[in-house]
């Protein structure tokens, strides 16, 4: 009696798993397990529980798209008439929104600058601030004040802090970092970038003679050396950089760097028949480098 009862339920429970996979309630693949589920009753049970609980922690939060109902026919997924009234709001290149005569256009699109991240918008700020437009102007020039005020606070807290800690690896990186994106926003020139490229120059320094070793330590010094304009350490280093490192671009780039700001056109030339000559492995970014200086023809 007990042995009917037993393989009733067991064959309930069979017919109960078959219904829910037909229906799409169960997440595990059946008929793999399927033979465990009918042939082995209180193990296959559990086998499939298991299955099922690791198969749902698996697809948590996704969710099952019926691919029948993307069909292009289907009225809810044509596409929503645009609202084309004036009350619309537009997106223009903030480039030619500056440029347009629409003081209204021009003040709203420089206050959401302000608002979001300026520091990406320097050279734009750059012509707002010379705009005909007073409040404009105004905008612009307090943002990259504010800008520049932030750099120059958090250098001079770098800088405190490595006073302090003169070897400390990881507060130079640091130090490094902010140095670099002041010097790259657009916001220095003439006299105050080269005061800000000196002291970049002393904190590579440091982290290159803390890893002669690391290439980006002797590439990074090399290219703030050419920006400075002291060609003469620049090229003993490239010279011995290059041995080091024969096949690393880079140095190709940077020995060509040197040669355009020596005025030595020939030097152009041969540095780029010797990429060609040697293989040299280019990133996408650095082939373009490559054909740019090949259709200059080497000219200064």
């Amino acid at each position: 009696m007990i042995v009917w009862v037993c393989l009733s339920l067991h064959l309930l429970f069979c017919l109960l798993v078959l219904l829910a996979w037909r229906r799409h309630w169960l997440h595990t693949c059946l008929p793999p397990l399927l033979a465990a589920v009918v042939l082995i009753p209180p193990l296959g049970a559990l086998l499939l529980v298991q299955e099922e609980y690791a198969e749902r922690r698996r697809q948590m939060g996704k969710r099952r798209i019926d691919l029948d109902k993307l069909k292009i026919e289907d009225v809810r997924f044509k596409p929503i008439p645009r609202d084309l009234s004036e009350k619309q709001q537009q997106t223009v290149p903030l480039e030619e929104a500056i440029a347009i005569n629409d003081a209204k256009t021009r003040r709203r699109l420089i206050l959401d600058v302000l608002n979001h991240n300026p520091g990406e918008y320097v050279n734009l700020l750059q012509v707002a601030r010379l705009a005909d437009d007073t409040e404009l102007s105004h905008y612009a020039t307090t943002t990259m004040m504010e800008i520049q005020s932030r750099y120059e606070k958090e250098i001079r807290d770098l800088e405190a802090e490595q006073q302090a800690q003169p070897d400390n690896p990881s507060l130079n990186r640091r130090l490094r970092r902010e140095l670099q994106r002041y010097i790259a926003s657009g916001l220095l020139s003439g006299h105050v970038r080269q005061i800000y490229r000196q002291k970049l120059d002393r904190v590579l320094t440091l982290l290159w003679q803390a890893d002669p070793e690391s290439r980006r330590e002797c590439y990074d010094w090399l290219d703030n050396q050419l920006e400075l304009g002291w060609l003469e350490p620049a090229a003993a280093e490239i010279t011995a950089a290059s041995r080091r490192w024969p096949a690393d671009a880079r140095f190709y780039i940077l020995r060509v760097k040197l040669a355009y700001l020596a005025g030595r056109g020939e030097e152009i030339q041969a540095a780029l028949q010797e990429i060609q000559d040697k293989h040299i492995y280019l990133t996408t970014e650095e082939k373009q480098w490559y054909h740019f200086w090949r259709q200059q023809g080497g000219s200064i």
